[in-house]
């Protein structure tokens, strides 16, 4: 995965996460780095410079995922027939799974409530130390 830094100002992109950490130190507009990510999890990624810089990365080891438009609805287009787990992603709430059965080629419609019970919580540096109150 390419992190190309299109600001004006400089990053410092990591990650302390068991799936894959890095960091790809302080670098500057018009250059980025580039993250190979080996096994399937999430990745929590983070500039060292900015404390509200934060991103999510869910690494698949299948092409079957979708992201859900302002409304909340998906579709995952050519899933072979077969009983599969769908599960759902979203940064204030729990993951949750639900089995699921695709037969006949149809198209399967899913309603599921997802309940906020997450708040954004303030993550430390990449040194486990406090972001300064300015930066």
């Amino acid at each position: 995965m390419e992190f190309p830094n299109d600001d004006t100002i400089y990053h410092n992109v990591f990650s302390l996460s068991k799936t894959k950490p890095f960091d790809l130190g302080i670098y500057a507009h018009g250059t980025s780095n580039t993250v190979t990510f080996e096994r399937s999890g999430m990745v929590k990624v983070y500039c060292n410079l900015h404390p509200d810089m934060v991103g999510y990365i869910l690494v698949l080891n299948n092409s079957f995922f979708s992201v859900t438009d302002k409304e909340g609805n998906f579709s995952i287009d050519n899933v072979p027939n077969g009983d599969y787990v769908l599960r759902i992603w979203y940064e204030f709430s729990d993951e949750t799974k639900s089995k699921i059965s695709l037969s006949g080629g149809k198209k399967h419609s899913i309603t599921h409530a997802v309940k906020e019970n997450k708040v954004l919580k303030r993550h430390k540096n990449k040194f486990g130390k406090p972001y300064k109150s300015k930066y």
